[in-house]
């Protein structure tokens, strides 16, 4: 009996086992990079059930027919659960588990006392059966002691039981744990075959399952890989992890920019791993998320087989094409920002976002070679803008159109 196994074995056992997600993560694990995992085994939830004796509680959930009958099962399950304790040998099992993912596996050539501090685990479950895409969070997150690692698998366990779950009769729960890497980005992607559209979110932060942090917006051609639309946001909030709490939760994000410029180049991989999940998993939907720091790495992964039907979504679009770029528009608005104190306090944030992308775009599409070194420095500065760096994005701009009319000449 394995209480515990590597992820990358999920694929030589059976769902029952290890849950239809860890088996999503170990046959595509040869296609991307994906953070060092173990996987804690439904056998570990069967030993908590029955150690416990919750089963009939289980059972009263699973008959319940109406809301409120599920309501008042789920509140008794919560209080079952966190008064409960594994068995002292499933402990010790847990005990490895937490000990190999802690570890990071992935560097045992550098540890350093800096990186052998305890790093923050990230706690998924994996059900034996497809999962609503709409259901309540499954993904929790966990540091410092192994008391709290308990805990948070118990939050797993208990988030499959909440009023709007709907569960098989031989529902089983296993649950991935994962080391989070040094994050910087959080890059959502929903890619439906059917409509070829994949679409992407960046962020910076730890996952917003709120729903209340500012994210950027892409829409990519699934089929050529390319850019269609772009809807640019300030990030004023952002999601952390509170230590003293054990969870994430959201706070304010200082950096009023852009959520972190992610680089066309990152997008479009992020939708071509998308589109591999896909092809590889025969999915016609696909909805995933990446961690995006040294390297890109895929830590959730959801499928649909079959139709879908779900609605194409829009975005609005706040990138300036560069064919509506005016640039004697953007030097009037470059004058009135020199008279005033504040940079933009004449005209809207809209606005002003718009001029700014405007400068970005221009530059980037149109730069020379001899540009090609000040342009990335230019674009980087707009960023958190000023009326010098604002300045001089203008007299480049002013320089390329100047050079495009001496060739024309």
């Amino acid at each position: 009996m394995s209480f515990s196994i590597p992820l990358k074995r999920a694929i030589e056992v059976d769902k029952f086992t290890v849950g239809q997600k860890a088996i999503n993560f170990a046959v595509v694990e040869n296609y991307m990079n994906i953070p060092f995992s173990m996987v804690i085994t439904t056998e570990a939830f069967d030993e908590f059930v029955t150690y416990n004796q919750l089963g009939p509680e289980l059972d009263w959930f699973k008959k319940a027919t109406n809301l409120q009958d599920k309501v008042a099962s789920f509140e008794r399950l919560v209080t079952h659960f966190k008064n409960s304790q594994f068995p002292q040998y499933v402990v010790d099992a847990l005990q490895e588990c937490y000990e190999l993912v802690s570890l990071d596996t992935n560097n045992l050539h550098n540890l350093s006392v800096k990186n052998q501090s305890q790093g923050l685990l990230m706690l998924t479950r994996s059900l034996n059966q497809d999962e609503d895409l709409a259901s309540t969070p499954k993904t929790f997150f966990t540091k410092e002691t192994f008391k709290q690692f308990i805990e948070t698998i118990k939050k797993a366990y208990i988030s499959a039981f909440t009023p709007d779950a709907v569960l098989q009769e031989d529902s089983k729960i296993a649950v991935i744990v994962s080391r989070v890497p040094a994050l910087k980005t959080t890059i959502e992607t929903e890619y439906d075959l059917n409509k070829s559209k994949i679409y992407v979110r960046t962020y910076y932060g730890f996952p917003d399952f709120s729903e209340v942090v500012e994210k950027d917006e892409f829409i990519v051609n699934g089929e050529f890989l390319k850019i269609e639309k772009s809807g640019i946001q300030s990030q004023k909030r952002a999601s952390v992890f509170d230590s003293t709490k054990n969870m994430l939760s959201v706070g304010e994000f200082k950096q009023e920019n852009s959520s972190q410029n992610v680089a066309d180049s990152v997008i479009l991989e992020v939708a071509r791993l998308t589109k591999t999940i896909s092809k590889t998993m025969g999915a016609s939907f696909v909805r995933a998320r990446f961690f995006a720091a040294e390297r890109i790495e895929c830590v959730d992964i959801d499928c649909i087989f079959g139709e879908t039907d779900f609605e194409e979504k829009t975005i609005e679009e706040t990138v300036v094409e560069d064919s509506k770029i005016d640039l004697d528009s953007l030097g009037v608005k470059l004058d009135s920002f020199e008279k005033k104190e504040k940079l933009h306090e004449n005209i809207n944030e809209f606005e002003f976002k718009n001029f700014l992308e405007a400068l970005k775009m221009f530059m980037e599409k149109y730069k020379s070679k001899e540009l090609a070194s000040s342009v990335p420095i230019l674009v980087r500065s707009l960023e958190q803008p000023n009326k010098n760096s604002i300045h001089q994005s203008l007299e480049i701009c002013k320089e390329i159109i100047s050079n495009f009319n001496e060739d024309e000449e």
